[in-house]
């Protein structure tokens, strides 16, 4: 915990603890703690140390993947069950120069040992079961910025083209009408309809028109979010407030300009044929 710049834990010898930054698991293992979990690991019977699941890790990782990890008391163990070795440290560099520098160095000891032990298996001088692999969290960072990018980007592009694409359809469709309906405009002007009547029975039918998909999608949004934000926690995000601002922002100024320009088109398509008679 110190050397990932966490507060200790205290741990007693009949207690555990329990790791976990997935936040679906965590919510779980909170309640069944609460409630006075107790495990039994390798015939010791341990009680939780604490009354809810930590947030923590082991291995470093750009998502929330620790889906629950049981810390428990050395005395304990069985060490013919051990599975993994960590290495994890600190390395000393001041500046951006220092540290890829570093990295450099770590990457090319790592290929040179996975190399050898590649070579050992497959002479047959050690079981096959056996894995390594590095991770450093510059590498990590730049791997989760580059792919948060990428997501970001076809997201944005295929988002934007949709919602324009939406908003011609809807208004090109609008205006078309329109002018399908000057005639029958030029018919309520003769009956009596005042020029006010007129553009507000022109709104409420462009604003229909634009309202019923956005109510649609507005509606498929709601559920579509609850799946998203299940899926969307591996990933550490606490709160999409502000993206989902950003977001119904873009559509008001986009899909929004689309209804104001095709009512005052319609408007003016409306009035303009009255005035040529």
């Amino acid at each position: 915990m110190t050397v990932y710049g966490k507060e200790t834990l205290t741990l007693g010898d009949d207690g555990f603890i329990l790791l976990c930054n997935y936040d679906n698991n965590r919510s779980i293992y909170d309640k069944l703690m609460k409630g006075g979990m107790n495990v039994t690991i390798f015939g010791h019977r341990l009680a939780p140390q604490y009354n809810k699941a930590l947030e923590g890790f082991v291995d470093i990782q750009s998502l929330n993947s620790n889906l629950g990890l049981f810390i428990v008391p050395d005395h304990i163990v069985d060490e013919a069950y051990a599975a993994t070795d960590y290495f994890i440290g600190n390395y000393n560099a001041e500046n951006d120069k220092q540290r890829k520098a570093v990295e450099k160095k770590c990457r090319e000891d790592y290929k040179h040992v996975d190399t050898m032990l590649g070579q050992w298996q497959d002479s047959g001088a050690m079981p096959n079961v056996f894995y390594m692999k590095l991770d450093t969290k510059q590498e990590l960072i730049g791997s989760a910025v580059g792919l948060g990018a990428f997501v970001t980007f076809i997201c944005l592009y295929l988002g934007m083209v949709f919602l324009i694409a939406c908003g011609a359809v809807l208004a090109l469709k609008e205006l078309s009408d329109s002018v399908d309906s000057v005639g029958r405009y030029d018919i309520l002007r003769k009956i009596g309809a005042d020029e006010r009547d007129i553009s507000r029975s022109l709104l409420r039918q462009t604003g229909t028109f634009f309202l019923l998909p956005l109510a649609v999608a507005c509606i498929h949004s709601i559920f579509g979010m609850k799946f998203a934000m299940k899926v969307i926690t591996i990933f550490g995000t606490d709160s999409i407030a502000r993206p989902v601002l950003s977001a119904l922002l873009v559509v008001i100024l986009i899909y929004g300009g689309y209804f104001l320009l095709t009512y005052f088109g319609g408007r003016r398509i409306v009035g303009g044929k009255n005035k040529r008679i």
